[in-house]
């Protein structure tokens, strides 16, 4: 398929969740993309149909497809409709499997899900040999941050030797696990020599009243992500804090469609060039995106 000829095939995992309705009401919107009338639903969902308001209010109806039979559906869907594409925004506890399914079936993703066993979600893309775009976090702005850590974790290891580090992270009450961003700074961090903990090292607040007091405006308690990292030397004379905050979602959402066409493009590369040598890469990040 060439990018340009045709539209292209979007199945959405993770609906009705917030981020999974908001990338799919986005694609709705956009004509250049076919959102096909099914939907990937985890255990919880037990409705046949879920539904998606777009633009001019305009209701579309997704038929749901539940764990049961999930492998043999995508198997279908896959020869039903050219070169499909999974965007994926269901929950952390299903980052893996959703992965390998995906994989095994060989239909290329993206995926902005946080949670999981991040280093076996990275082995079963690359050792599948099917693209996917994989970020804990996919707008932009944040990316730019975690590569700036990442570039001074890499060339100034050990700086901050023996600072402490607290993490402060706020988002909504339906966040059922602390930010994957939180931690992937928290990792850069320790690799600057700075004493990270783990999660133990994150304190997450749920709690609206909180969050209030916070300054977090009533509109957004619903969807935010706020995060503030201090760092102290050993002897207390050097204190460091940055602070990044996102209100709402839709930085997510003009996250995702870039990393869809990059996608889109990887697969055209992977059909129409003779790679002699080694099989082409597949796993991609945000940053990938960016630079291309």
């Amino acid at each position: 398929m060439h990018i340009m000829e045709l539209k292209q095939s979007i199945l959405i995992s993770g609906l009705p969740g917030e981020m999974a309705t908001q990338v799919t009401q986005a694609l709705l919107n956009d004509d250049r993309y076919a959102v096909i009338r099914y939907a990937l639903v985890g255990p919880d969902t037990t409705t046949k149909t879920v539904s998606v308001r777009s633009s001019a209010d305009k209701k579309t109806v997704f038929k749901t497809i539940g764990p049961d039979g999930r492998e043999a559906k995508l198997r279908e869907l896959k020869k039903r409709y050219d070169e499909l594409i999974i965007v994926d925004y269901s929950v952390p506890s299903a980052v893996n499997e959703n992965a390998e399914l995906f994989c095994k079936v060989g239909i290329p993703f993206v995926m902005g899900t946080t949670g999981g066993d991040r280093e076996a979600l990275e082995r079963t893309v690359r050792q599948s040999g099917v693209p996917a775009v994989i970020s804990p976090n996919m707008s932009p702005a944040i990316v730019l941050l975690l590569s700036m850590f990442e570039h001074a974790a890499t060339t100034y290891p050990d700086t901050l030797k023996g600072f402490s580090l607290e993490i402060v992270e706020s988002h909504q009450a339906g966040k059922k696990d602390k930010s994957g961003t939180a931690q992937k700074v928290g990792e850069l961090l320790g690799r600057l020599g700075v004493n990270y903990r783990g999660e133990d090292s994150i304190k997450a607040i749920r709690n609206r009243m909180a969050q209030l007091a916070m300054g977090i405006l009533p509109k957004y308690l619903d969807g935010h992500g706020w995060h503030t990292y201090r760092l102290v030397s050993p002897d207390g004379s050097v204190t460091l804090e940055f602070t990044h905050n996102v209100n709402g979602r839709q930085t997510y959402v003009d996250g995702t469609i870039p990393c869809i066409d990059f996608l889109m493009k990887k697969i055209e590369e992977t059909q129409y060039n003779d790679f002699t040598n080694e099989p082409p890469d597949t796993y991609f990040t945000v940053i990938d995106v960016m630079k291309g």
